[in-house]
């Protein structure tokens, strides 16, 4: 898996603003894809909403490489240099 990969996909969808794609421990003990992602303003962030992300990638990449958890967070945590903390992401995914 290739997480650039499916955020350049949801960051075509028109309600995302921006999001982080991570491989994450699912209650199965199998390894999954969760994607955290910030809604524009005025857009859902229900789980109707995140059925639609899911559909999104399924229908643009190989269904496979959707991700199985849609996190809805308010802003994504930065480094020093403004990039994605994915350590930070990985702590609050937990």
């Amino acid at each position: 898996m290739h997480p650039i990969e499916i955020e350049l996909c949801l960051a075509g969808h028109s309600s995302v603003h921006e999001c982080a794609v991570l491989a994450a421990t699912a209650a199965s003990g199998l390894t999954t894809i969760r994607a955290f992602v910030v809604a524009k303003p005025g857009t859902a962030t229900d789980a109707t909403a995140a059925r639609a992300l899911q559909d999104w990638v399924k229908i643009r990449l190989l269904p496979y490489k959707y991700p199985r958890e849609v996190v809805w967070s308010a802003d994504l945590p930065k480094t020093g240099t403004g990039k994605i903390d994915r350590q930070a992401l990985r702590a609050r995914g937990a």
